[in-house]
């Protein structure tokens, strides 16, 4: 994490497998005991430093008030740590009873659950979706669920995102590639 009065730009992925972090598994390997007082410690400090270091990724805020489709935000995060990073970043207006993550579903990214449950919830079958993404999981996912993918490079990875429809590196490109779908 960068300095203490430096602050970071939101992405649109998580670079999670699996819903709220790691499992207890993984875990007890990489740490070689149980995980709930090691994670529970982590989560307080991921929260306490998204709350001084989130900044919305530039261009986006002039990318959603331009929409005039629908659209939502559908994360692997913690629903806590979606609401506290959108709310920080002042994000949490536009996705307001928009919101979901794969605590609402069986299978969180890489399987297609959360992008189908978002597409349900929103009245749009999967066939006229775009997702946005900067994770390979996030990129499988939305695959999976037969939606068009964009691939959001702007978060430093460009080589996780090649099984992406299209690669952008500028918000300010989205709303060019949503008119250019064909969805």
């Amino acid at each position: 994490m960068r300095g203490r009065h430096q602050r970071r730009p939101v992405h649109t992925g998580v670079r999670r497998t699996q819903p709220g972090g790691v499992d207890p598994g993984s875990d007890r390997s990489l740490r070689g005991r149980d995980s709930p007082g090691w994670l529970a410690d982590l989560t307080v400090a991921v929260d306490r430093a998204l709350q001084e270091h989130v900044l919305p990724v530039p261009g986006v805020v002039e990318v959603l008030n331009s929409l005039t489709i629908p659209y939502c935000v559908a994360s692997n995060g913690r629903p806590a740590k979606l609401a506290l990073t959108l709310g920080v970043s002042g994000l949490a207006k536009y996705f307001a009873g928009r919101m979901f993550t794969a605590t609402e579903v069986a299978h969180g990214k890489p399987a297609p659950d959360l992008f189908l449950l978002a597409a349900t919830r929103m009245g749009v079958t999967p066939a006229r979706c775009v997702v946005v993404e900067d994770s390979t999981n996030g990129v499988a996912a939305g695959r999976a669920a037969g939606m068009r993918v964009l691939g959001y490079s702007g978060a430093g990875n460009p080589d996780a995102l090649t099984d992406a429809d299209e690669i952008f590196s500028r918000m300010a490109d989205l709303p060019g590639l949503l008119c250019h779908s064909g969805r």
